[in-house]
Parts: C-alpha cells; structure tokens; sequence
C-alpha cells in the first residue's frame, strides 16, 4: 500500500513484463563488473603501483568484451549498469586513496 500525505491509501503491485530484465540480473551484472574491474586495479596496483581511473576501467572492459568469447552474454544486459557500477568503483577507489593520504573529509577509511 502506498499512503500520501492527504490522500486515501492506494494499493499498488509491480506486474513484471514478460521477457524484460530482472533487477535482479541488472545487480549482477553490476557486481561482475565491478568485481572484474577492481581484480584489474589491485593487479596493476601491485605491478605498479598505481590504480586505474574509471574511464581506464571503462576501456578496459570495452576491449575485453569484444576479444573473449567469455563475454558474450555481455550485451544482453543495459549497459549503463556496467558503466554505473566502473564510475562507483573509480569513485570509491579516488575516496580511499584521499582518505589513506589524509586529503578526504570524514572519517579514514582502510
């Protein structure tokens, strides 16, 4: 049921479309991405210790995409829920570099 400020309760039911996507495929596309790139980044963090950006990570996963039979299922999915999920990781892994050098507002983090 869904109550509004003022308003009688209307009760409202999510009617799947047949065939679409699940959120739930979505979230794990999300997370495979987000997974496979942050391997990538502690790899190249301990080779050379440096991380990659969210656009490196974006390219990254572009060129392996087109070369690996591995992926293949990959464009059944939107692709924003990739790219979404690379940009939280590149943010995520700005955030922990600034708070490790002490340059980030807020508690330390690590």
């Amino acid at each position: 049921m869904v109550r509004g400020a003022g308003r009688p309760s209307v009760p409202v039911r999510a009617r799947p479309v047949p065939g679409a996507r699940t959120d739930a495929a979505l979230a794990r596309a999300a997370l495979f991405a987000w997974s496979r790139g942050l391997a990538r980044c502690r790899a190249r963090y301990e080779a050379d210790g440096k991380w990659y950006s969210a656009i490196d990570l974006r390219k990254l996963q572009n060129s392996g995409k087109k070369a690996g039979l591995a992926l293949s299922w990959w464009p059944v999915n939107s692709k924003w829920a990739y790219r979404e999920s690379l940009r939280d990781l590149g943010r995520a892994l700005n955030d922990f570099i600034k708070s490790r050098k002490g340059k980030r507002q807020g508690k330390r983090l690590g």
